[in-house]
C-alpha cells in the first residue's frame, strides 16, 4: 500500500506486517473486531451481509464452530471462516459447515441471531427480514442455498485450485479474502481484497449477465414457461385459473389482486406453494387467515406489522383465498399503507438469482 503526498508530490510505501508479527490473533483479535463492527468489514470486502452469530455450531453431532456465519441478501447462509495465515484444511471446515447448516430451519437461523446479540425473537425476525427484503427475498426463502467466504494473510495453492474446480465445474459459492495489516507511524490498518474469485472477472461477467438474458429470464419468458416449473399441481391449478382475474406480472412472478380498487393482495409463484403479501391489515385478519389456511403458522404480521404473509400449499388453500378475494375482503375495511415488497415492473438480475425452495 501506497501513501499518497499530494502537497509533496510523493509516494511511500507504508509498512506491511504479517499478522503474527503484530501480534494480532485470529479469535482475540479480527473476530472480535469484526463481530462488533460488521458493517464496516462488510463493505470492505463488497458483500452485503447481515451477521447471525460468532462461534456458532452447526450441528449437535460435532464439537465444531462456525467462526461467523451471516446471511446475504439473497438469503444464503454464509460461513465465514477466519485464519491468521494459509491452512489448506480451512476451506475442507468450511464446506463441511455449509453441509450441515444446509439442514437448518428459519427458525433455528432467528434463534441463533437473538441468542448472539441479545435481543427479541421479534426483533431478530424483523432484522433479517429486513435485510432480505433489499433483493425481494421473503423469509420464507432463508437458506434456500449456502456459501463460503475464507478469509486469511495467504492461501494455500491447492486450496485455491479446489475452490476454482468446485466453483466452476459444481457451482459452489466461494471466496476468498486476503487480509492485510499496514503500519503508518502510530496508525494501524486493515484492509481485505478478494483474490477469488478475481474480481475483475467477476465484476465484467456481472455486467454481461445484465446485458444478455440469463437462464432464468430465458426460461421465464412468458406465464406458460414460469408455471412450467412449479411442482405443486393444486399450486399450478391456482395461477392457471386465476390467470385473467388478477393483474400478471411476470418481472415479479406473481399475480395482484384488486379490493375496491387497490391493490391489496400479491400471490407469488413458488415451486411448491403460493407466497401471499397483503398490504395494508383489515380488523381481525390475522386470526382470519390462521381460521381458513393448512399453514397457519407461516400466517405473519410483516413490513412492522402493517402488511401480513401467508402461504397457500393445497387445494382448500386455494379455494379458501378465492372466496376471501370474492367476498370477505370486499367487505372489510383496510388500514391504508405503502407498497410491500412486489414493486411494478420487471425484475432485476438480482432477483433472478433468489433461490427457489425445493
Amino acid at each position: 500500500m501506497l501513501k499518497f503526498d499530494r502537497t509533496g508530490r510523493n509516494l511511500e510505501r507504508l509498512s506491511v506486517k504479517s499478522l503474527y508479527k503484530a501480534n494480532i490473533l485470529e479469535r482475540r483479535d479480527i473476530q472480535d473486531m469484526i463481530v462488533r463492527n460488521p458493517d464496516p468489514f462488510f463493505e470492505e470486502m463488497g458483500e452485503r451481509l447481515v451477521l447471525i452469530g460468532q462461534e456458532v455450531c452447526p450441528s449437535h453431532h460435532v464439537g465444531d464452530r462456525i467462526d461467523l456465519l451471516a446471511v446475504d441478501e439473497v438469503g444464503r447462509a454464509v460461513v465465514i471462516e477466519l485464519k491468521r495465515s494459509d491452512n489448506k484444511l480451512q476451506l475442507l471446515q468450511a464446506l463441511s459447515y455449509v453441509a450441515m447448516l444446509a439442514d437448518w430451519s428459519v427458525d433455528e437461523f432467528i434463534a441463533t441471531r437473538s441468542q448472539f446479540t441479545g435481543e427479541p425473537r421479534g426483533a431478530s425476525t424483523d432484522a433479517i427480514r429486513d435485510h432480505l427484503r433489499t433483493s425481494k427475498t421473503e423469509l420464507d426463502d432463508l437458506n434456500r442455498g449456502q456459501r463460503v467466504i475464507l478469509v486469511a494473510e495467504a492461501f494455500d495453492f491447492a486450496l485455491l485450485k479446489t475452490a476454482e474446480w468446485l466453483s466452476e465445474r459444481y457451482g459452489v459459492g466461494i471466496r476468498c479474502y486476503r487480509i492485510e495489516y499496514v503500519e503508518d507511524n502510530s496508525a494501524e490498518y486493515i484492509s481485505c481484497v478478494r483474490i477469488f474469485p478475481p474480481s475483475g472477472i467477476v465484476d465484467t461477467a456481472a455486467r454481461v449477465r445484465k446485458d444478455t438474458p440469463s437462464a432464468e429470464n430465458r426460461r421465464n419468458t412468458s406465464w406458460a414457461d414460469l408455471m412450467s416449473g412449479v411442482k405443486n399441481a393444486d399450486v399450478r391449478a391456482f395461477f392457471e385459473k386465476n390467470h385473467d382475474d388478477g393483474e400478471k406480472r411476470l418481472g415479479s412472478r406473481d399475480i395482484a389482486f384488486r379490493i375496491k380498487g387497490e391493490r391489496r393482495l400479491f400471490a407469488g409463484v413458488r415451486i411448491n406453494h403460493a407466497y401471499v403479501w397483503q398490504k395494508g391489515r383489515f380488523d381481525g385478519d390475522l386470526v382470519y387467515w390462521r381460521e381458513v389456511l393448512s399453514a397457519p403458522s407461516k400466517v405473519q404480521p410483516v413490513d412492522g406489522e402493517r402488511s401480513l404473509s401467508f402461504i397457500l400449499k393445497t387445494d382448500e388453500d386455494m379455494s379458501a383465498f378465492e372466496k376471501a378475494v370474492k367476498k370477505k375482503l370486499r367487505e372489510a375495511a383496510f388500514v391504508e399503507q405503502d407498497t410491500g415488497p412486489f414493486l411494478d415492473g420487471e425484475s432485476s438480475a438480482d432477483e433472478a438469482a433468489v433461490s427457489e425452495d425445493t
